[in-house]
């Protein structure tokens, strides 16, 4: 998802079901408070890097 893949696509890649991914996908955002995959694909990309600056629902799109 980080790399801007659809469901379909991480699906195909993981011999899963998109709704599969889709639920996934739905629980990561219940768990980290974000409504977007872009604000997901953010604050993964800053806790890889260490930058823990804001909080991730102010981020929200």
């Amino acid at each position: 998802m980080a790399h801007g893949l659809t469901s379909q696509a991480i699906a195909d890649r993981l011999y899963v079901s998109r709704r599969t991914v889709e639920t996934h996908v739905s629980r990561a955002f219940r768990k980290t408070g974000v409504s977007s995959r872009t604000a997901l694909a953010t604050l993964m990309a800053r806790r890889r890097t260490g930058s823990r600056s804001g909080d991730a629902r102010a981020e929200q799109d």
